[in-house]
């Protein structure tokens, strides 16, 4: 496979599996790929300008090395946006740009930061 067409089919993973939150809803579960988000994953989240304050729960990862980034993309209500993990470190986004790139480790230490901008 020429590598210009892995970048591009790599695109088009993201794409497909790309969740853009900007609902008035307070939660949302993020999916993971595990048998009960029937292989399904969200990667990238990307939050736009929620109308309250919103927490994105993330399940325990289903391969160790998984990642996750969340980004929020526009903040014009001034919400904060927090980010709970079923095992590992919360974090927190509040200013738009803000950002986090997670990595699953496993049970022990669950999701962990890899990069970002968020505050815990």
């Amino acid at each position: 496979m020429a590598v210009r067409n892995w970048f591009a089919l790599k695109a088009q993973g993201h794409k497909a599996n790309q969740k853009t939150l900007s609902a008035t809803s307070a939660a949302y579960t993020a999916r993971v790929g595990s048998t009960t988000d029937r292989f399904a994953y969200d990667y990238p989240i990307e939050v736009e300008n929620p109308t309250d304050n919103f927490t994105i729960t993330v399940p325990d990862g289903y391969y160790i090395g998984q990642e996750l980034l969340i980004t929020l993309n526009g903040n014009t209500n001034s919400k904060t946006v927090t980010v709970t993990t079923t095992t590992g470190t919360d974090y927190t986004l509040a200013t738009t740009g803000m950002w986090i790139l997670m990595m699953w480790t496993g049970t022990v230490s669950g999701w962990l930061k890899v990069a970002g901008t968020t505050s815990t």
